[in-house]
């Protein structure tokens, strides 16, 4: 013990001496944990196949569609032009594509798609494991238990378990890795130095980019705060300065994504457009108080319901704390907001009163945000409680054993999903993902489920099976009558219709009388144009818009006697490209001026430094100089 005494003596002189070889070493340390927790985690992975949840297909056609636009010279693609029966499908306006290229190209490179998934899955449960740890590290200052126990408390819990390994909630995964920065942003400007508003600039933008339903849950928990800290703010207006500072940069690098989003909203009449301010709609997913107390993890339920019984009991230690809020009062904070957002899940909670909040679709929205607050003050409170222990051989066991105590349990959790994990096969292929043949769902649809999911963005009320609708190019004699199937009238012949090229739909009508209008088979959103071709050139561009009761593309045709080729294609809207361009200009311009000001702090710090290093003079030698000079 005389040795590890000596040891922590050491790493205590090396955190005063070299902080930066401490903070690299640590780093290196926690991104090992991570690994292997990450590791322990996605082990049911190795049953060689991955469960057919509600969003695991939609993820993977997310990847391969990708890797079909990047494959077709479409870097950046706004809609995915093959999704829903070829029908087209707006996903990366709404989930951002950025986090999604390091997959695509594994998939690109020969990977199947399913092993794509699973190892996107470990990156992502790894990086948010340490970011947690991280943050962890920062706010218990410096304690590298704290960060270990956070680590387990974030992954290992019984809601993680289903959401991830079943329910296939990638978005919210990747929200788990930024909500720690943000966290640790509203720490630092809030608590701490606000000057480095990086971090809260970083959080909240790539938490926009991840999940948008857990960025704005996370910005009422950023408002919390700030009520929480309303008199330091209005007094410590460089604090009030430096957040502004933050949000801005957040707001302006990811607007990228932030303004397509609203100007597609804006435009096409959607079915996640009706899911707001729904009256009761979040009552009826409410869930009885003893449901937080269910830890069941097989496959009897679609997604549990509880932070898990480590999550819920172990921050309870904080009992035990003596002056909580003046020893750490963002742990503090954290540790009421989390069991607070936990309880809001039950039928206690009046969410008839708050309609608004029906866009977050069931009250499990809410773990995401509270499971990170917990994990922080269950990994603070038992690192502070133990520290009070004198005997150090007592103080190393209780840290032994609340390890074990979490990873025993979690354990057989994870057999349990081991053994019942069924529906996509690792070799399963492109096609057959693409297909969707795997799932009994998709019998009865009439879009392609494991693409769309729940289909939030296709237009509302369109009364279309796509599914059948894929053959057919209606045509009509004006928009006053009926559609008329194009079998009964052949304008447009099948031979005649050309696909071949991705991301246009090519057909040629003999004629165009006046006042007449074409639907074509392409689910419309803003940004679609049709061009007029005659003898190979572009004699007009056509902007069309949304047929009535479908929501399919529809045009007005040229008045022409002979044949014109019409070629439907999308293009990038202005505000896509405009703020495509902003954001870019905007990461560049926040890291120079974050790095000017931190180069101009710490060059004004060593300047201080060396000023005040320098001998001062004495008062007799100042007043001898003076009569000297006065003779």
């Amino acid at each position: 013990m005389m040795k590890y005494k000596a040891m922590t003596n050491q790493v205590i002189r090396l955190k005063k001496e070299k902080p930066i070889l401490v903070w690299a070493v640590t780093i290196v340390i926690l991104a090992l944990t991570a690994f292997a927790i990450a590791s322990f985690f996605c082990f049911p992975f190795n049953n060689g196949q991955v469960h057919l949840g509600a969003d695991t297909g939609f993820h993977i056609n997310r990847i391969i569609s990708l890797m079909e636009a990047q494959q077709n010279q479409v870097d950046y693609p706004y809609l995915f032009w093959n999704q829903n029966f070829n029908f087209g499908y707006p996903t990366p306006i709404f989930y951002c594509n950025l986090f999604l290229y390091w997959p695509a190209s594994l998939l690109a490179d020969g990977m199947l798609p399913v092993l794509v998934y699973k190892k996107y899955v470990f990156g992502l449960v790894w990086a948010a494991t340490l970011m947690i740890g991280l943050c962890s590290y920062k706010v218990s200052r410096r304690s590298g238990y704290a960060a270990v126990l956070s680590m387990l408390l974030l992954i290992l819990n019984t809601h993680s378990i289903t959401d991830i390994l079943r329910r296939g909630g990638l978005g919210e995964l990747l929200a788990l890795v930024f909500i720690p920065i943000c966290l640790a942003g509203i720490y630092q400007t809030m608590y701490k130095d606000s000057r480095r508003w990086i971090w809260l600039a970083v959080g909240y933008c790539g938490l926009v980019l991840s999940h948008n339903i857990s960025f704005i849950l996370m910005c009422i928990v950023f408002a919390v705060f700030a009520l929480i800290n309303f008199k330091k703010l209005w007094h410590e207006k460089i604090r009030l300065l430096n957040i502004l500072q933050a949000i801005a940069a957040a707001l302006v690098c990811a607007w990228f994504f932030i303004a397509p989003m609203l100007e597609q909203m804006g435009a096409v009449d959607m079915v996640v457009s009706h899911t707001f301010n729904l009256g009761g709609g979040l009552a009826a997913t409410a869930v009885d108080l003893s449901e937080i107390f269910n830890f069941t993890v097989d496959t009897t339920i679609y997604l549990n319901n509880s932070p898990g019984p480590f999550l819920i009991f172990m921050p309870l230690i904080g009992l035990a704390v003596r002056d909580k809020r003046k020893r750490n009062p963002f742990i503090f904070h954290c540790w009421i907001i989390g069991y607070v957002s936990m309880m809001m899940m039950t039928k206690l909670f009046p969410w008839q009163l708050f309609p608004f909040f029906s866009f977050m679709q069931f009250v499990q929205r809410l773990l995401p945000v509270c499971i990170p607050m917990l994990a922080l003050a269950g990994g603070y409170y038992w690192y502070v409680f133990i520290r009070n222990f004198k005997q150090l051989e007592f103080r190393m066991l209780l840290k032994a054993i609340s390890v074990i105590v979490i990873l025993i349990p979690t354990y057989f959790m994870l057999k349990v999903n081991y053994d019942q994990i069924s529906g996509y096969p690792d070799e399963m292929t492109v096609e057959e993902a693409k297909l969707s043949q795997y799932g009994d769902t998709q019998e009865t649809a009439v879009y392609n489920v494991q693409q769309l999911s729940s289909a939030d963005y296709l237009p509302y009320g369109a009364d279309v099976d796509y599914k059948d609708y894929r053959e057919w190019v209606k045509w009509a004699v004006s928009p006053s009558e009926s559609m008329i199937d194009s079998s009964m009238k052949l304008l447009i012949l099948d031979q005649e219709v050309d696909e071949s090229e991705y991301g246009h739909f090519k057909f040629v009508v003999k004629s165009g009388p006046e006042g007449q209008w074409l639907t074509v088979p392409r689910t419309y959103y803003y940004g679609y144009q049709v061009d007029a071709i005659k003898d190979g050139e572009v004699i007009d561009t056509i902007i069309p818009y949304a047929a009535e009761n479908t929501g399919l593309v529809q045009f007005d045709m040229l008045e022409s006697e002979s044949p014109i080729t019409y070629d439907v294609v999308y293009r990038p809207t202005s505000v896509q490209t405009s703020s495509m361009a902003l954001s870019t200009a905007a990461v560049q311009v926040a890291l120079v001026i974050y790095g000017l000001e931190r180069f101009l702090y710490y060059a004004l710090k060593l300047w201080k430094g060396v000023h005040d290093s320098q001998p001062k003079s004495s008062p007799k030698a100042g007043s001898h100089r003076s009569a000297i000079r006065k003779d």
